[in-house]
Parts: C-alpha cells; sequence; structure tokens
C-alpha cells in the first residue's frame, strides 16, 4: 500500500490498512516484509533497480544491490575485512545516486491490541546499517508509532553508523533499541533514510537483516508462577543431594 505523505491522508492510509486484510504479523517474528532486500531481484547500483524491493514504498533512488557485485565497485560484500552479517544473504539496501532516499512501510499491529489494552507489550528494533570506506554517507531506521487517528505516540530511532565507527571500512554495524510500545499503538511506520554527504554521485548509504519482534508484558500472575517454578525445582534439586 502507498503511504501518503500528508498528515491528513494518515489516517485513510490507517483505515484502510486496518479494514483491510487481517494482520499476518504475529508475537516473537520479525514484522517487517522483505527485511533483508531479498525478495527483489538485486540490483548492480544503476538507476534501472531503483525500488526493487517488494513490500517498501520508495523515494529517491532506494534500491537492493547484490553482495556479488561486492568490494570491487565498492559497495559491500561478505568477506573479513569488510564487517556485516553473517547471514547476509543475496543482496542489501543502498541509497542509488539521489541525496536522499527513503523506503517505508506501514505496519498493522493489530494483532497485539489486546496485549497492548493489558500488562503492554516490548519491542525490539534491530538492523545492520552502515557506508563506504571513509565517506560520511550513511543510513538510519526510523519506526513511528500511530494511534487509530494517525496521532503520532512516540518514535524510535536507529542512529547512522559513522564511517569512525567502522574504522573507515565499507560495510555494516549491528544497531539495535528496545522498549515498550506506546499503549494505543495500532500502527507503526518504518522508515530508511541514506543520505548523501560525499562528493560523490553515489549515495554509499547501506542497510541489511532488519527487524522488529514484538513480545507481551508477561503477567505480574505469570512470572510469579514462572519463580515459584524456578524455586521449587531448585528445592527439588537439594533434597535429591
Amino acid at each position: 500500500m502507498q503511504i501518503p505523505s500528508a498528515k491528513s491522508a494518515l489516517p485513510l492510509a490507517l483505515c484502510a490498512l486496518l479494514s483491510g486484510a487481517p494482520a499476518s504479523a504475529q508475537f516473537a517474528t520479525n514484522v517487517i516484509v522483505n527485511a533483508g532486500a531479498e525478495a527483489g531481484l538485486g540490483g548492480d547500483g544503476s538507476s534501472s533497480f531503483v525500488g526493487n524491493l517488494p513490500g517498501w514504498d520508495v523515494t529517491g533512488e532506494m534500491m537492493g544491490i547484490a553482495y556479488a557485485l561486492g568490494c570491487p565497485a565498492g559497495y559491500p560484500c561478505t568477506t573479513p575485512a569488510n564487517p556485516g552479517p553473517a547471514n547476509a544473504g543475496f543482496n542489501h539496501f543502498a541509497g542509488g545516486n539521489a541525496l536522499v532516499s527513503t523506503a517505508s512501510q506501514l505496519l498493522n499491529l493489530s494483532f497485539a491490541s489486546a496485549a497492548l489494552a493489558g500488562d503492554g507489550v516490548r519491542f525490539a528494533l534491530s538492523g545492520w546499517l552502515g557506508g563506504y570506506a571513509s565517506q560520511s554517507d550513511s543510513m538510519s531506521l526510523s519506526l513511528t508509532w500511530f494511534s487509530p487517528l494517525g496521532t503520532v505516540l512516540g518514535t524510535t530511532t536507529l542512529a547512522p553508523v559513522t564511517a569512525a565507527d567502522r574504522g573507515n571500512a565499507t560495510g555494516l554495524l549491528y544497531r539495535e533499541a528496545s522498549g515498550l510500545v506506546p499503549t494505543g499503538s495500532v500502527a507503526a511506520r518504518l522508515t530508511l533514510t541514506a543520505t548523501r554527504f560525499g562528493n560523490g554521485s553515489s549515495n554509499d548509504g547501506y542497510a541489511d537483516n532488519l527487524s522488529l519482534v514484538l513480545t507481551p508484558v508477561p503477567e505480574p500472575a505469570t512470572l510469579g508462577l514462572f519463580c515459584a517454578g524456578l524455586l521449587g525445582l531448585g528445592a527439588l534439586r537439594l533434597r535429591r543431594r
């Protein structure tokens, strides 16, 4: 679904999202669609591959680039000298040649509404972010939580990885953030933003293996039973000794 840029259109987008097919997402699984840019054919960095990212709404020239293109062309590759995820797959996100490129998707969180109305839900947001050599081009990942009326209830951001963080090596580093989902959230907008700061023509902000996992907060009674069970096991072992 295309996400409107105008704030006034957001409630309509949320309404369409929530009244459509039931949310296929569930607890303890990654709710991001095409989280590693694997669903489309990996490109070579040329403009013909802009938007080869099923499940994402793209602006600028965000695209998926094949790791096979790799180091000879200046992009990340899976070698010990270039940091990145161990399970990198075939492709990664890149900013193309635009000054700023984005990829976003609106996530239906209605499956978590009952838990949110109770003891709450925890989230874990993570991803591999990076760039090229000593250049300052970078990728950031943000998550904005929305009420049914489109009111922003909170924002979580994974800050860009700097060239200094990477030791001036082309590659990606792991970043994560966690916390409680704001009460009343029914949807969240996930946005990747690649920004070009260098003098080159390429926007060398990179990302891969994004993840957003939701977990219901255990009820106090459940925690009590769990702790009691652990104490009981401990006491049983002491008796056996």
